[in-house]
C-alpha cells in the first residue's frame, strides 16, 4: 500500500510550519502509524512466502494472507494457517472418503505386524507424500500399541484417542492436521495386528504397492508350531508368505468352518433350501442340495478350505500339512481399501479439474 501524498503533505505542513517545535496533532500521528503498518503488512517478501508455503503446505494465496495478517511474523502466520486449515478440515468431515491406502509395519525380528487403512476422498491425495507418511506413522503406532499375545482387530476408537507414537497429539488430531494440509476429508478407519511370542512367526504381503509397505490390499498371517513340528521355521515362514499372498488374492473371511457364526451358516443354508424348492425339489432332496452348496460355501470363505492359489489341486489345509508339518494357522488379517464402503460415482475429468484448481490456489 502506498502512502497518501496529499495526506502526508498536509501532516508535513502541520509539523514543519504551524507546530514548529511542538508535537503534531494526534490525527496525523494515527495516520502515519496506520499507513506504516499497512505498508509493512503488504511488503511480505517472497522468501517468507516460500518458507511458510513449504512448512504448511497451504496454497500461496492463503500463505500470503496469513503473513500479511501477522505482519510478517512466521510463527504467528503458521498458527493462523493451522487454525484456518483445521476449521476447514472439520467442515469436510462429512464427505465420503473411500479411496486411500493400507500400510504395514513389522518388528525387525518378525514377531509382530500391524496393518492399517487410511482413507481419502480421491486417489490423487492417496499418492500425496504427506498422506503416505501419515499412513506409515499410523501403522507404526498401531504396532507399538499391540499387546503381547494379541491376534486380531485393534480398537480403532482407542487408537484415535491415543497419543501418536513420537508425537504430542492424538491420532485423531494428527489426521485432522494432515487433512487440513491436503484439503480433503481423511479417515483412519481400522487396524489389524498380531504380536506372538516363542517360536510363532508372522508373514505379510502387500498388493497394489505404491511403496514396499504401502498399497491397496494387505494381509498378515500368523503360524504357530506344535511341540512335535518337523518342518523348519524357514519352511514355515516361506509358506506363511505364500499364504499371505493367497489371502490378498482369494479374499477368505474365516480361518476354518468352526469360526463361521452359526447365524451366518443358518441364513446361507436357508437360501439354498429355498432355491432348491423353488426349482421343484422336494424337501428331502432340497436338504441334500443345500448340504452340497454349503460345502462349496465353506471353500469360498474359509482359508483352510480354499484351493491354494499356487497349486489349485490342493487345499490350503493340505499344503500346510505337507509343506509345514506340525505348524498350524493361528489367524490371518486382510484389509482392502474401501472394502464394504459405498463409493460415489464421480466424473473423472471434473475430479482432475478440481484437483488442479485446488493446487493452484
Amino acid at each position: 500500500m502506498m502512502f497518501s501524498t496529499p495526506l502526508l503533505s498536509s501532516c508535513s505542513r502541520h509539523v514543519l510550519t504551524r507546530w514548529k517545535g511542538l508535537p503534531p496533532p494526534l490525527s496525523c500521528l494515527r495516520l502515519l502509524s496506520s499507513s506504516a503498518s499497512a505498508f509493512a503488512a503488504s511488503a511480505v517478501d517472497l522468501a517468507s512466502i516460500k518458507e511458510l508455503r513449504e512448512k504448511s503446505g497451504a496454497p500461496i494465496s492463503d500463505v500470503k494472507a496469513a503473513l500479511q495478517a501477522a505482519n510478517g511474523q512466521m510463527d504467528a502466520a503458521f498458527d493462523e494457517l493451522r487454525k484456518r486449515g483445521l476449521a476447514a478440515s472439520r467442515k469436510k468431515a462429512g464427505r465420503a472418503a473411500t479411496e486411500g491406502v493400507v500400510a504395514i509395519a513389522t518388528e525387525s525380528d518378525g514377531s509382530a505386524a500391524a496393518v492399517v487403512e487410511l482413507n481419502s476422498e480421491t486417489d490423487f491425495v492417496a499418492r500425496n507424500d504427506k498422506f503416505i507418511s501419515l499412513a506409515r506413522s499410523l501403522a507404526q503406532h498401531a504396532l507399538a500399541q499391540t499387546p503381547e499375545g494379541h491376534v486380531g482387530e485393534l480398537d480403532a476408537d482407542a487408537l484415535r484417542a491415543s497419543t501418536i507414537t513420537g508425537g504430542n497429539q492424538t491420532v485423531a488430531d494428527t489426521v485432522i492436521e494432515v487433512a487440513a494440509t491436503v484439503r480433503e476429508n481423511l479417515q483412519f478407519r481400522r487396524a489389524w495386528a498380531a504380536r506372538l511370542s516363542g517360536s510363532s512367526l508372522i508373514a505379510t504381503y502387500v498388493h497394489g504397492k505404491i511403496e514396499p509397505d504401502i498399497g491397496r490390499i494387505a494381509s498378515v498371517v500368523a503360524l504357530s508350531p506344535a511341540a512335535e513340528a518337523s518342518a523348519s521355521a524357514d519352511n514355515a515362514l516361506a509358506l506363511a508368505k505364500d499364504l499371505a499372498m493367497h489371502a490378498c488374492a482369494v479374499k477368505p473371511l474365516y480361518v476354518r468352518e468352526s469360526d463361521v457364526p452359526q447365524a451366518v451358516l443358518d441364513a446361507e443354508r436357508a437360501i439354498y433350501v429355498e432355491k432348491a424348492i423353488a426349482d421343484g425339489k422336494n424337501p428331502d432332496r432340497a436338504d441334500k442340495v443345500a448340504d452340497k452348496s454349503m460345502k462349496k460355501y465353506a471353500e469360498d470363505i474359509c482359508l483352510l478350505n480354499q484351493k491354494f492359489v499356487k497349486d489349485m489341486s490342493k487345499t490350503v489345509s493340505a499344503v500346510l500339512k505337507s509343506d509345514a508339518k506340525g505348524w498350524s494357522l493361528e489367524n490371518f488379517g486382510r484389509i482392502e481399501v474401501g472394502e464394504g464402503m459405498e463409493k460415489a460415482s464421480t466424473d473423472f475429468a471434473a475430479e482432475v479439474a478440481k484437483t488442479v484448481a485446488d493446487s493452484a490456489k
